[in-house]
């Protein structure tokens, strides 16, 4: 079984590409992808943008993508998220609601945070928390799943770089 405490650069090389062709589609650059028994389960980009939905995170949809295939709203043991950036308080509750095994993730909120302040302006702005997901776990989620790993800054430079590509 895939351990997310020992996460393989393929798949989140993966999530990388699908976060690429979010940005070619003219979404934002993030990307996920889950993983069972070596094999991708389900993959997603971004997609607020071109769906006009602000839940359109790149997890959400790959996790939605998987229940609706499961038939099941928490998915089979041993389902990895790899996910190009930290996720959000929204997906972080996600992967806990679905039962996911683990999460790897990339670039750090703080990587976030920084991209957006750089880049804010008049017309453009970008939010983002202070908290990475580790702590966000350990503060509000970790007695409703109290299993999930979570490994964070994983090929980071990698998935920071997707900012200024």
């Amino acid at each position: 079984m895939l351990s997310p405490g020992h996460p393989d650069p393929q798949w989140m090389r993966e999530a990388i590409r699908v976060a690429k062709e979010s940005r070619e589609r003219g979404d934002y650059a993030f990307g996920a992808v889950l993983v069972r028994d070596g094999k991708i389960v389900t993959a997603s980009g971004n997609k607020v943008i071109t769906y006009r939905d602000p839940t359109g995170h790149a997890e959400l949809n790959c996790l939605r993508k998987a229940a609706m295939r499961e038939g099941h709203r928490h998915l089979k043991p041993g389902a990895v998220l790899y996910t190009t950036h930290a996720p959000c308080p929204m997906c972080l509750a996600a992967c806990v609601w679905t039962k996911v095994s683990g999460l790897v993730y990339g670039a750090y909120q703080k990587d976030i945070r920084a991209w957006a302040k750089e880049h804010a302006g008049p017309t453009y702005t970008w939010r983002s928390v202070s908290v990475e997901p580790e702590e966000m776990y350990r503060q509000f989620l970790w007695e409703a799943h109290p299993n999930l790993e979570i490994v964070g800054g994983f090929l980071a430079d990698e998935c920071r770089a997707l900012f200024h590509d």
